[in-house]
């Protein structure tokens, strides 16, 4: 039985190298497997003996540990707290070990040498490594605040899918004041807890909101994300119609008389110029001023002065008589008549437009 051994070494220039064939059976029982031959040493041009195999040799690395070091990052590693001599390609690869979390914005925290020592003993195995330097790192994490303008323009942007007819006009935003971001490179969100930005709306006399936002680290290392409250003053306004002048009570609305403007939200306001046209004003106006439903009414289906049919039952007996209407009045409502035959002053129901029932003389 023969088994032929191929090893394949590279070093730098250092030529390949082929080992010798190996008879198991010859070194186990002193004989010779039947047919084998041993080849010559001409026939394998580069063989060389294993004796002659030269060792790998790693250059030893020198790191030196920094008396302070300042991050924004999330994360620590080993380039931040250390200097590093030696093969450059080594150096990258000892100094990419994690050591952990940084401290919080703000804070600061010291790493102790021996903690170093450990993680890079764990990472790198048996390569020799001298060390130097302070036998702690303090680590100090820098702090930045809000981006004030950033987180305006996305609370602007939740409310800017507001209902049809209403806004919402943000008039400043209280940020917190402590320093609580490690650097500038954050995404704002406001996530939807509870539909706080549909609560604004349900109730639109509002004129102050807390909304929480979210700020997401955009550091690859990191992606960590930090909630506050932001402070919100702000004003919902409707379109809503206004009067274009100054009017009297008793004019009825046209078209010319009213127009939709944006006012801030107030009760009983009308929106729908078809439920206001043709309808009589109850009270005087001024200019600017916007339409509520109290200040309209329809208009009666009796004026004061109208010339109407006067339906008379007296006895069993049903009259009509033509009568005039001393005062306006509404379907159901009683008014003051007076008859053209008798001259008398009699008091009727309205049934329908120009007609009163009287109900007996």
């Amino acid at each position: 039985m023969k088994i032929l051994l191929l090893s394949l070494l590279t070093l730098g220039s250092v030529p390949t190298v082929f080992a010798q064939p190996v008879d198991l059976l010859q070194q186990l029982y002193g004989k010779q497997s039947p047919g084998a031959t041993r080849p010559e040493a001409s026939s394998v041009p580069s063989a060389m003996p294993m004796k002659d195999l030269v060792p790998v040799i790693q250059e030893p690395l020198t790191l030196t540990v920094r008396d302070s070091f300042s991050t924004s990052r999330e994360r620590v590693f080993l380039a931040d707290v250390t200097t590093c001599k030696g093969p450059k390609q080594a150096c990258d690869e000892v100094g990419a070990i994690d050591l952990g979390s940084a401290p919080k914005a703000m804070r600061q925290d010291r790493l102790a040498k021996t903690r170093i020592i450990e993680a890079v003993s764990h990472e790198m195995g048996s390569r020799p490594i001298s060390w130097g330097g302070a036998d702690n790192c303090l680590i100090s994490a820098l702090s930045s605040p809000f981006n004030e303008e950033a987180v305006v323009h996305v609370i602007e942007h939740e409310f800017a899918s507001a209902p049809k007819g209403v806004r919402v006009l943000i008039q400043s935003v209280r940020l917190p004041t402590m320093q609580m971001l490690r650097h500038n490179n954050y995404v704002y969100k406001v996530p939807s807890f509870g539909d706080q930005v549909s609560r604004v709306y349900a109730n639109p006399r509002t004129r102050f909101a807390q909304l929480k936002v979210l700020a997401v680290d955009q550091d690859p290392s990191s992606q960590a994300t930090i909630e506050f409250i932001a402070q919100v003053s702000l004003r919902v306004e409707v379109q809503a119609l206004v009067s274009q002048g100054s009017r009297e009570r008793g004019e009825r609305i046209t078209q010319d008389f009213i127009a939709l403007e944006w006012i801030p939200f107030q009760d009983q306001i009308v929106t729908d110029e078809k439920l206001v046209l043709g309808k009589i004003l109850k009270s005087r106006i001024m200019a600017k001023q916007p339409l509520r439903s109290w200040d309209l009414m329809r208009e009666p289906e009796v004026q004061r002065g109208d010339r109407i049919e006067a339906v008379v039952n007296t006895g069993g007996i049903q009259l009509n008589s033509v009568a005039q209407a001393l005062e306006p009045g509404f379907i159901g409502q009683k008014i003051r008549i007076r008859l053209d035959a008798t001259k008398k002053t009699l008091l009727g129901v309205v049934i329908a437009r120009s007609q009163v029932e009287v109900p007996s003389l």
